[in-house]
């Protein structure tokens, strides 16, 4: 096994959580233009319900949106997004859009789960329990039960935290690394 490889296989583990802060940053624009996109979808399907193929689009980018926060395991915005889905996806079953109860708290879970991204960006910290009111919120319209905090308690709730970051650092002179520089004076 090279070296490199070894290195994989034996880092330490740098936080509390299985949670990948740095993907979030890197995928932190892609997020909130998506997001962006569904809420001006909303609105366009709210002034106008022919425009419900626009709702359809935002569902399946909004599914892909919720295997990447699967995947960074942030998961209590993979929940709220998850409600953000089956929200759209009874609006645009029932291709109306008169049911402004439907369409507000849509809106509003749309722009908190921005806010948590924001949030957890800032902080570097997860609290999916900020987030319970506004899935409850779309969870009844599909008459489905409350989520409590029990069950975002099993997701945990924790800061990113490297420990003693002084120990995760070799000097060179340890990684048997070639620490003379070539001449690459061209001349």
């Amino acid at each position: 096994m090279d070296q490199s490889a070894q290195m994989k296989l034996t880092a330490p583990t740098l936080s509390v959580t299985d949670f990948n802060l740095p993907s979030l940053h890197l995928l932190h624009d892609e997020i909130i233009a998506t997001l962006k996109d569904t809420e001006i979808h909303l609105s366009e399907f709210n002034d106008d319900s022919s425009q419900a193929p626009l709702l359809s689009d935002s569902i399946d980018v909004l599914k892909q949106l919720s295997c990447i926060f699967k995947l960074i395991s942030l998961v209590g915005a993979e929940v709220l997004n998850n409600a953000i889905v089956d929200g759209l996806q009874r609006l645009y079953d029932n291709g109306d859009n008169n049911d402004m109860a439907l369409i507000m708290d849509l809106s509003e879970a749309i722009m908190t789960l921005e806010r948590y991204v924001e949030f957890v960006l800032l902080t570097e910290s997860v609290e999916p329990t900020l987030l319970l009111p506004v899935v409850n919120n779309l969870n009844a319209h599909g008459q489905k039960p409350p989520m409590t905090v029990e069950d975002f308690s099993t997701f945990g709730s924790s800061s990113v935290i490297i420990a003693n970051p002084e120990q995760n650092f070799e000097p060179l002179s340890a990684l048997n690394l070639d620490t003379k520089l070539p001449d690459l004076c061209l001349s």
